[in-house]
């Protein structure tokens, strides 16, 4: 038996905690002890193998004043640049938290959901360590990292630069604990360990070589099935977040389409639902079982986030994406490209939210392609991705450890 770390360190919703949650079960079933350490413990009372597990908080950058996050970042570099790899004395506080965890709880292996900094502290530690995720968490390993903006105009020189940017700010705060430079960024990732919880279609960067394929994990929940499937058809299912900035139009948008719709957002949102909603617009301010929602609906909004996204594709259902940020931009962007989603207008969300819905619901086309994506991916369920990844587990614990610092 071995005792393995469960890290998350970036990102938010509820894919990366149900995620480890998930992987966690599978690995407490193949015999091992698991611990976690989580970026967001509110959500910390994960189970493995019907009994509490350890959890420790995440040592985390907190986000700088002013900053819009990764909404102007070029490449997967810039994202690690605007969440702490900026100075070299922040990051060693990072990696020192992480160093102090380690030793505190002694793991085998260290399995990474985006959780980068880990990755590196591993590397100095000279502990096994595996990354999982979506495609977004884990670039290919080229040189410099490629950029998360295709629609854009971004040179090689700049994404060089950014590269050699972060790498001299990681060599500097590897160096205060004696550990090895990197003589690239994309060595943080091990491709020969590092495993996409993702199909291919839905990986954020198009044309990935040699790379495993694992498929998603979905988000599970125990939340009683509301009130829906007895409307008539078509029906919608929308996800949409309160905190992006067009919510209430979107909301605007989707009483005026005039379709049956099932709307889940946070309990903040109530309010502004209520004001904007008309009659065939229903509320659920709790999660929703994602597999049951998929069965009784005919089409389905969402901001782009990952999970629903391929929920939606492998019940052969068309998706109408309002991205709220850059990583779903890109899965937006890769989805639209393949003619598996369509896209709302950021500039005049309400009319546009409105068309599209009712555009979607008529439109053979999508729901033809989305229905060859449930073809071909249809029978992979999360217990599959789930047991793909204790397999790459058991194989990465049977290495040897690596020299650390």
């Amino acid at each position: 038996m071995a005792k393995i770390l469960l890290a998350w360190e970036m990102g938010g919703g509820y894919g990366h905690i149900d995620t480890v949650h998930q992987i966690g079960a599978g690995l407490r079933a193949a015999g091992h002890d698991i611990v976690y350490a989580l970026k967001d413990l509110s959500r910390a009372s994960v189970r493995a193998g019907g009994r509490e597990a350890p959890v420790f908080a995440a040592p985390t950058a907190l986000p700088t004043s002013g900053s819009d996050g990764a909404a102007r970042s070029l490449s997967y570099a810039d994202v690690l640049q605007r969440s702490g790899y900026r100075d070299p004395r922040g990051l060693g506080g990072l990696l020192r938290g992480w160093l102090w965890l380690f030793d505190a709880v002694a793991p085998d292996l260290v399995v990474c959901d985006h959780a980068p900094t880990a990755q590196l502290a591993s590397r100095i530690a000279g502990v096994r360590c595996m990354a999982e995720g979506t495609g977004f968490c884990i670039p290919p390993p080229a040189d410099p990292l490629p950029t998360i903006q295709p629609w854009a105009q971004v040179t090689a020189a700049d994404l060089g630069r950014i590269d050699r940017e972060v790498l001299d700010a990681v060599n500097a705060a590897v160096a205060r604990f004696g550990g090895a430079p990197l003589d690239r960024l994309a060595d943080l990732f091990d491709p020969q360990a590092d495993i996409l919880c993702t199909f291919p279609e839905l990986d954020h960067y198009e044309g990935r070589a040699d790379a495993e394929y694992a498929g998603a994990i979905s988000s599970g929940s125990d939340v009683t099935d509301p009130p829906w499937a007895d409307s008539p058809r078509p029906r919608v299912f929308a996800y949409l977040s309160p905190q992006y900035k067009g919510f209430e139009d979107a909301v605007a948008g989707l009483a005026r389409a005039g379709l049956p719709t099932l709307l889940h957002a946070g309990g903040a949102a109530a309010d502004a639902v209520r004001s904007r909603a008309g009659p065939s617009l229903r509320l659920s301010p709790q999660p929703v079982d994602m597999d049951w929602a998929m069965g009784h609906a005919d089409l389905v909004v969402c901001n782009g986030g990952h999970g629903t996204a391929s929920d939606a594709l492998r019940a052969g259902l068309p998706l109408l994406i309002l991205p709220g940020h850059l990583e779903q931009a890109l899965l937006t962007y890769r989805l639209a490209q393949q003619g598996l989603a369509a896209v709302v207008d950021h500039r005049n969300v309400a009319p546009s939210m409105a068309r599209g819905v009712r555009g979607l619901a008529a439109d053979a086309g999508y729901r033809e392609r989305a229905q060859g994506f449930a073809a071909q991916y249809g029978d992979h369920t999360s217990a599959v991705a789930t047991a793909a990844i204790v397999d790459r587990c058991q194989a990465v614990l049977a290495r040897p450890v690596a020299g650390g610092a």
